[in-house]
C-alpha cells in the first residue's frame, strides 16, 4: 500500500501537475508553479515533497487517519470474554 500511495504522488505531482519529482524536472499535463521564493516552506527545486509544508499536510493525514480507525474501534463489539461471562 505504502508503494502504490508513493507511485500514485509522483505520477499526479509529475505526469498530472508538472511539478519537479525529486529534482528531476518533468512535463504534465496542468504546470502548476510556486509563487514564492521560500524553498524550506515549498520544496524549492526539488519538488514539494521537500518542503515543510508537504510534511505538515502529511502529518494532518495520519492524525486524520488515526482519529478515523480510533473512532472505528470504538464502534466494535470487544470479542473478548470478560471475567463475568466465566461465572457459573
Amino acid at each position: 500500500m505504502p508503494i502504490g500511495y508513493h507511485f500514485a504522488w509522483n505520477y499526479a505531482q509529475g505526469s498530472l501537475y508538472g511539478l519537479a519529482v525529486s529534482g528531476n524536472d518533468v512535463n504534465g499535463v496542468f504546470e502548476a508553479s510556486f509563487q514564492t521564493h521560500i524553498g524550506w516552506l515549498t520544496g524549492g527545486d526539488f519538488g514539494p515533497e521537500a518542503g515543510l509544508l508537504d510534511t505538515g499536510m502529511s502529518v494532518l493525514g495520519f492524525m486524520v487517519l488515526h482519529a478515523f480507525v480510533c473512532k472505528k474501534n470504538m464502534k466494535r463489539p470487544n470479542h473478548f470474554p470478560t471475567e463475568r461471562q466465566y461465572r457459573v
